[in-house]
């Protein structure tokens, strides 16, 4: 397991996801995939041995329930890919890969 030594940071990114509805409509519950791509800026280099800036990717899937004429739950899982991409050199380009899962509510305008 890799591990961030001290000290702890902070990391601010943005992204821009894109996001398909492959099943259902706005009154049934629909399967979505999504992915994107951003950038993050950290206050310390992160992770150990890489860079303050960093690109990001992202991917998705879910299901969203439709909960009201405008308003539906979100619950999903979304890969981060956080890399570099060899800014100063093979040496300092580490990456992290994470898994998570979400939950939200989604309001359509």
């Amino acid at each position: 397991v890799d591990r961030q030594i001290p000290p702890d940071g902070a990391l601010v990114g943005l992204s821009a996801l894109l996001r398909k509805r492959l099943t259902g409509g706005q009154q049934h519950p629909s399967f979505v995939v999504e992915g994107g791509i951003g950038a993050a800026y950290a206050s310390v280099e992160v992770p150990d041995r890489g860079t303050r800036f960093n690109y990001l990717l992202e991917a998705g899937a879910g299901v969203t329930q439709p909960l009201g004429r405008r308003t539906s739950l979100l619950l999903k899982i979304r890969l981060l890919h956080l890399s570099n991409n060899s800014l100063k050199g093979r040496d300092h380009n580490p990456d992290i890969q994470a898994l998570g899962a979400q939950a939200g509510i989604t309001i359509r305008f």
